[in-house]
């Protein structure tokens, strides 16, 4: 739409349709002068509206048609709007069937890739993408492409919405454009083609750190291999899965043209140096105690390190993966459904997490990697980094809860399965009479539950087709 350059345009507009006082100083449409009148934000200016995810307008942009200043207007917040919860464009982009959302800077970006048939561009509106706003993302593609400007302030901009987006879950990719262009200009003098090549070659998040370390530390066409070194192992140090960590080395040692073996202890030497400052967490190890009700476990474990069972594994992974889904649906799970007891407390971890907003694959193998045995943490490491690397389920939010709730049922199920057996042993064992009462009141509450955990299981298979794992519809 246009907003005519005159004062009272709108107001007066609005007026004659019979909106109240309150409800026009509400709309954030509005500014006040000195002396307490009410006179238009936007004039003489392109508007656009801000749609929510929902459809529903909340509310508007303006872009001015001259030379003046401020180039770009937006409403302020109101009771609907709040700055940094919304993305332009999501409303019409959550309906591709890309794999991928490309997130742009502005309005005209975000226009001219649609108007060319790229249909999975949203806009931040403005280069600082915050922490909702990436959980808005995540929620509906795990792989996000951002596509800023390539001049210093976009390239800075990219490195920090990376982390955002990865502390969110999400896998962010580096749309990288020639001669320092945003979208709108390159989509006026290239193809749409052209674009969807450039997305297709767009480097991962973690890559992209690295390429621009490196461009960073080029001078007169020579690397600054001192200020790559130091560039590079900080980036090295702030991965915490140690494969993808491993894989990197290499890379670097080769760049650096010294062995492999010279940037490890480069980065030893580093963490020892941060290991003082740095404050310490109480690994989940560290509050283990003895199972005194399973010593036949314990005896078969000895020397040998535990990880998760596969439903387990899968279950936590998707929660990691799809933690606002899991919220959303009111979804619960209790660290006592586990069948290794000494992981137990990192299943805690996780809940607080999933609780305090802040679970995502990221955290996951943070805790991982404070366990202090090291065959474990290489374990389940191991573990859960496979189940990260794969390809995201392309089920809808809706079938991803259903998934997840019979992956909970299963849990009961097992665990229900597990105390049957331990009190059918305890029976075994011809306890006093007293003991025997109670023990067989618990055992048939027990096999209640379980039948009523097997029954709910039925049901739901008999309406929906689940594969194997329980991660996938067939």
């Amino acid at each position: 739409g246009y907003a005519p350059d005159r004062w009272q345009g709108l107001l007066d507009h609005l007026r004659e349709k019979g909106f109240s006082p309150e409800e026009i100083r509400d709309s954030g449409l509005f500014k006040e002068n000195r002396k307490g009148g009410l006179y238009d934000l936007f004039r003489g200016r392109l508007i656009f509206p801000i749609i929510d995810v929902m459809g529903r307008i909340v509310a508007f942009g303006g872009r001015v048609l001259d030379e003046s200043l401020p180039k770009y207007l937006n409403s302020p917040e109101t009771k609907i709007y709040t700055k940094g919860r919304h993305l332009y464009g999501l409303n019409l982009a959550k309906r591709t069937k890309e794999k991928r959302l490309l997130v742009v800077e502005g309005y005209m970006d975000c226009l001219s890739l649609h108007q060319a048939g790229i249909d999975h561009a949203v806009a931040s509106l403005g280069t600082a993408l915050t922490e909702q706003q990436a959980a808005l993302l995540r929620k509906y593609r795990e792989e996000i492409v951002l596509g800023y400007d390539m001049d210093r302030a976009g390239r800075q901009a990219v490195l920090k919405n990376s982390d955002v987006l990865e502390a969110k879950g999400a896998k962010p990719y580096v749309l990288v454009l020639p001669d320092a262009e945003d979208p709108d200009d390159y989509m006026q003098k290239h193809t749409a083609d052209d674009f969807r090549y450039l997305l297709a070659e767009a480097p991962e998040g973690l890559e992209y750190k690295f390429i621009y370390a490196k461009e960073r530390a080029l001078q007169d066409g020579h690397l600054n291999k001192m200020q790559y070194q130091e560039e590079a192992a900080e980036l090295l140090l702030g991965i915490n899965n140690p494969v993808v960590r491993a894989l990197y080395i290499p890379r670097v040692a080769e760049e650096l043209s010294v062995p492999r073996e010279s940037v490890e202890m480069l980065l030893e030497m580093k963490r020892s140096r941060q290991g003082g400052s740095r404050r310490k967490r109480t690994s989940y190890a560290a509050q283990r105690t003895p199972d005194k009700t399973s010593e036949r476990t314990e005896e078969k474990r000895a020397g040998k390190p535990s990880a998760f069972t596969p439903l387990e594994a899968a279950f936590l992974a998707g929660v990691c993966r799809d933690a606002d889904i899991f919220s959303e649906n009111n979804l619960h799970f209790k660290a006592a459904w586990f069948k290794e007891k000494a992981l137990r407390p990192l299943v805690k971890e996780l809940k607080q997490k999933l609780e305090d907003k802040e679970l995502n694959e990221q955290s996951m193998l943070d805790l991982i990697n404070q366990e202090e045995d090291e065959e474990i943490r290489a374990l389940l490491s191991s573990q859960f980094g496979a189940l990260f690397m794969q390809d995201a389920s392309s089920a809808s939010a809706e079938q991803k809860a259903r998934i997840m709730r019979r992956q909970i049922l299963l849990l009961r199920s097992e665990y229900y399965a597990r105390l049957s057996r331990y009190f059918s042993r305890k029976l075994d064992e011809e306890p006093p009479e007293e003991e025997a009462v109670s023990l067989r009141r618990r055992f048939k509450a027990v096999l209640r539950a379980r039948k009523a955990c097997e029954d709910s299981l039925n049901e739901m298979d008999n309406i929906y087709h689940f594969d194997e794992d329980s991660r996938d519809f067939g």
